[in-house]
């Protein structure tokens, strides 16, 4: 099938770059995404199944230890390499 389409600048340039025509690459493009599977969309949550997700989330957020200010710090976060 054959459909026209405007290529942009830097579509044509990128094409340069790889050393294709753009034909050849968007040909490419277009098979490359043609191969990725394609995910069903993700089911919905009602308020109720989303409230109760939350609450088994935070059911044992009180076992938590104290997180101290002092982890916060780029010290303590980069402390091995600058």
């Amino acid at each position: 099938m054959t459909i026209p389409v405007h290529i942009p600048d830097g579509l044509a340039r990128q094409a340069a770059d790889r050393g294709l025509d753009v034909e050849q690459y968007v040909k490419q493009i277009l098979e490359e995404a043609a191969a990725q599977p394609v995910l069903p969309p993700s089911p919905r949550l009602t308020r109720e199944e989303m409230a109760e997700c939350l609450a088994g989330l935070s059911q044992f957020s009180s076992q938590i230890p104290d997180f101290p200010d002092s982890a916060l710090t780029r010290e303590f976060i980069y402390g091995d390499h600058d």
